[in-house]
């Protein structure tokens, strides 16, 4: 037994965790279930149904993208954020559809997760820009990083507007030119984002900062371009 399988044992009353486990079954009347479930389980507990069923190998792919999609519309912010990272994997360039709606959503995370989704499955000059105004406005490490591997994303060249106002941002907020090193430390607040937008600068050919690698931190799918 999984350590999320167990948790929802434990920590859902009996009705409930059957009707999780029912999902599960081929004959099951899914999407009835499924609405069941929306409608009487907090989001604590939709959080808890979420982790358990994308790591679940008993449901099916299908079965699993009908769940997140409905979770795209959400009114929890952390459900629809991930949501659009759940499904980034099993629909790719299929998502952009999907998401583009949201990019005027009033939370920052979602619209930040939206614009890398657009940067890395479209072509739009017009997104630098919105990007670039975009990063101008997050205070966030995850949200600046996601923000940071977008704009890699649309034009990675070291001369191109999209790496120099990068590298600008980077000497701005992080790194001092004069002293050839960080203004913040990397356990400390921002140290996050200092260490990762420096290294996707690194992999854009601009070497200011470089602790480790996105491929050694198997983060390298955060500034791929998406494939179809």
């Amino acid at each position: 037994m999984t350590f999320l399988r167990k948790k929802i044992q434990e920590d859902l009353p009996e009705p409930l965790s059957q009707k999780v486990f029912q999902l599960e079954e081929e004959q099951a009347p899914f999407e009835d279930l499924l609405q069941e479930i929306f409608t009487s389980f907090s989001v604590d507990q939709l959080n808890l149904v979420l982790e358990f069923e994308i790591e679940n190998e008993h449901l099916t792919i299908e079965r699993k993208i009908i769940l997140l999609r409905r979770l795209l519309k959400h009114q929890d912010t952390l459900l629809r954020e991930k949501a659009i990272q759940f499904l980034e994997p099993y629909l790719k360039d299929k998502l952009v559809p999907l998401v583009e709606s949201l990019i005027t959503d009033p939370e920052n995370k979602i619209r930040v997760r939206v614009y890398w989704v657009l940067a890395k499955y479209t072509e739009n000059d017009e997104l630098t820009l919105k990007i670039i105004d975009e990063l101008n406005f997050q205070l966030e490490d995850n949200e600046q990083i996601f923000l940071a591997a977008a704009l890699f994303q649309c034009n990675n060249s070291p001369a191109s507007i999209e790496m120099r106002f990068l590298s600008d941002f980077y000497h701005q907020h992080y790194f001092d030119s004069l002293t050839n090193d960080l203004k913040v430390s990397l356990t400390g607040k921002r140290g996050y984002a200092a260490q990762i937008i420096g290294l996707i600068l690194w992999e854009a050919g601009i070497e200011l900062v470089k602790v480790g690698s996105l491929e050694g931190y198997d983060m390298l799918w955060l500034i791929e371009k998406g494939k179809t």
